[in-house]
């Protein structure tokens, strides 16, 4: 300590004793320059730089260089045109200073690198300075074998996604034991509190858990589309029915119910309240939050028909109601809840449907607006509800535009939105199947898209058997033997959205490993990320991370990254940043907050634990002024990302 202290300080004053030699030649150059007597001057710039004075100096004449020298004698290497400055222009490394009188420029400095300048102190000490080494590591050797062996152990056990390392960790100190009985207690609390959260959140409505998880601070208000869904009979289905088979059903509705809700963008359940189902649809100022609840009701009433039992050979009716308003979202003194007129007038409207034998919707006639499109009103009549005090217009609906209407009526986009029920994505995944066979590509490109943002929880048999057909026609096509196959790319990336990984037959199973060897990187990255989605065992990590591919080596990254972040994917990553190609760069960042959210998710201690991803999300500020548009938008995508999880601070 001593040693740098002192080196640290003599390094300080010689480096100011040579400036002002240095600007002491600078005075004296102007002398000479003043009587424009360049020649004169030279031998004595030279004289001074043998002596050591100063390490290099130029002397220019406008554009003409008069005399120069530098260590390689490299004219090339200082002969600029430097700034004059009323002092030194310093680096690390070295420290100039240009003079300019008349036509001339002189320019003098000194080379000041530290280390070179500790390397000499070092060679005159270094008989004191070993005695000292030897000395400070035994003594830090005893301290790290007998304390910190232990926390290094520890440390180690943390950095790990599966810490049972820690049951076998004996530890040879008092503070590594107590360190040690800290770490086992908070993994044991972590798991517990784990537990109870999947417990919570389970138990937690969606839409509320949503509201929670926003940030804003309750009561506040909303506009939304509040909707109801009722079983028609249910009375008399508990009374004349089996429990079993009642049960069985009444659970599978359910399932399938939220299942279809979360289809549409945006839809959340509220309640459940015996066998009534409330959810909402908030407004996201793209599409009217009514038609997107409208869609939801239309494939609960298709699904409802489609539950057919022995004791149920027609299935399930359904009434419900849909009001458009605002909601406000209110903290209660035990949990949260929501308030507001929507609540009261879909339960009013519920009261208004008598008929028992068919599906209805009962809605305000002035929605028929936005709403006609896709259903046909049946009727429409005034009523008072109870505790209002001025009429209300309202229509039922019975009647909604199918699916094959839908395809002459609509944009195909549309068509992907708007129906995602079963028997909807049995339709659609068939008009892939006709126009991948036509060769439509845009056509097939505008009907797939949109289903790439939807998850369906657990398809039907009729689903997973025509997107097999779909995948399957790929590859009877050779779309995995084309360069360039969209197509293919774009099929095997949506197994992800519609199928579970118990929903895999070998026939899938076998199409996907087949397009790991495609010949478009595309499709080879889309079956890595699909292949780590459904748990294969993926054994050619290592070359798809040395891939030429840009898309395809950030994948086998990300999913290399998942199982373990270690120093050699840290390595991978840093050289997309480093790469002069900005869409490298932007893989580099979006790997980043991709790997901290997903760990952020399972495993917390990892996280925090893992300081190859630590020092990696704070290089993300250097990009967010970067040249590149597109890299700056993707440093601050993946900066307000690593913001919401909250686990970093500078």
């Amino acid at each position: 300590g001593m040693y740098i202290y002192q080196s640290r300080d003599s390094y300080q004053r010689e480096t100011e004793r040579r400036k002002k030699i240095a600007n002491f030649y600078l005075d004296l150059s102007a002398h000479f320059l003043m009587n424009r007597n360049s020649q004169a001057l030279l031998p004595r710039l030279q004289t001074a730089r043998e002596l050591g004075e100063f390490d290099f100096f130029l002397l220019r004449k406008n554009d003409e260089v008069l005399g120069f020298y530098n260590k390689n004698e490299d004219l090339q290497g200082i002969n600029h045109d430097y700034k004059v400055t009323d002092d030194f222009v310093e680096s690390d490394d070295f420290a100039f200073k240009a003079l300019a009188v008349y036509d001339y420029k002189i320019t003098i400095g000194i080379n000041k690198a530290e280390g070179t300048f500790l390397w000499r102190q070092l060679q005159a000490r270094k008989q004191a300075i070993i005695q000292d080494l030897v000395l400070v590591t035994t003594m830090v050797f005893l301290i790290v074998y007998l304390i910190l062996k232990d926390i290094v152990q520890l440390s180690k056990a943390l950095q790990t996604r599966t810490r049972s390392n820690l049951s076998k960790i004996q530890s040879r100190s008092k503070e590594g034991d107590i360190l040690l009985q800290a770490t086992k207690g908070f993994e044991r609390a972590t798991e517990g509190l784990r537990k109870d959260n999947l417990l919570l959140a389970s138990s937690l409505a969606p839409a509320v858990r949503a509201e929670i998880r926003s940030g804003q601070r309750p009561p506040y208000e909303f506009p939304c589309t509040l909707a109801r869904i009722d079983l028609n009979g249910y009375t008399q289905l508990v009374l004349q029915k089996k429990p079993d088979e009642l049960l069985h059903i009444l659970n599978l509705y359910f399932q399938t119910s939220r299942d279809l809700i979360e289809r549409y963008h945006g839809g959340l359940i509220y309640q459940y309240v015996g066998d009534e189902i409330i959810f909402l649809f908030k407004e996201n100022g793209v599409l009217p939050s009514s038609v997107r609840a409208l869609r939801a009701i239309r494939s609960l009433f298709e699904m409802a028909e489609r539950l057919v039992s022995p004791g149920l050979p027609n299935g399930l009716r359904l009434k419900a109601s849909l009001v458009s308003g605002s909601l406000q979202f209110v903290k209660l003194d035990q949990g949260y809840s929501f308030s507001g007129l929507p609540l009261i007038e879909s339960v009013r409207m519920l009261g208004q449907v008598t008929e028992k034998n068919d599906n209805i919707l009962v809605a305000y006639a002035d929605s028929l607006k936005e709403l006609s499109p896709y259903c046909q009103a049946s009727d429409n009549r005034t009523t008072v509800f109870k505790g209002f005090q001025t009429e209300s217009h309202i229509v039922e609906i019975k009647k909604f535009t199918p699916l094959v209407k839908a395809f002459e009526q609509f944009p195909l986009p549309h068509v992907a939105e708007a129906y995602r029920s079963d028997q909807d994505l049995v339709g659609i995944l068939q008009k892939l199947y006709f126009l991948l066979h036509e060769e439509e590509d845009s056509s097939f490109f505008s009907l797939i898209a949109p289903l790439r943002s939807m998850k369906v929880g657990l398809a039907s048999d009729e689903v997973v058997r025509a997107y097999t057909d779909l995948l399957s026609a790929c590859l009877k096509m050779g779309e995995n033997k084309k360069p360039e196959s969209r197509r293919l790319a774009s099929v095997m990336a949506l197994s992800q959205n519609l199928l579970q990984k118990e929903q895999l037959d070998s026939e899938i199973e076998n199409a996907i490993r087949k397009c790991q060897t495609a010949k478009d990187l595309r499709v080879q990255a889309n079956s890595l990320i699909v292949q780590a989605f459904f748990d294969f065992d993926i054994e050619d990590l290592p070359e798809k991370m040395n891939s030429p591919s840009n898309r395809l080596a950030a994948d086998a990254v990300l999913v290399s990254g998942r199982i373990d972040f270690d120093e050699n994917l840290f390595k991978k990553v840093r050289d997309f940043l480093s790469s002069p190609r900005p869409r490298a760069k932007a893989s580099g960042l979006y790997l980043i907050a991709a790997l901290v959210e997903y760990h952020s998710d399972r495993d917390l201690v990892y996280l925090k634990a893992n300081s190859f991803l630590r020092s990696l999300v704070f290089e993300i500020p250097n990009y967010l002024n970067d040249p590149d548009p597109m890299v700056q938008t993707r440093a601050r995508l993946s900066w307000e990302a690593i913001q919401k999880v909250g686990l970093y601070e500078n």
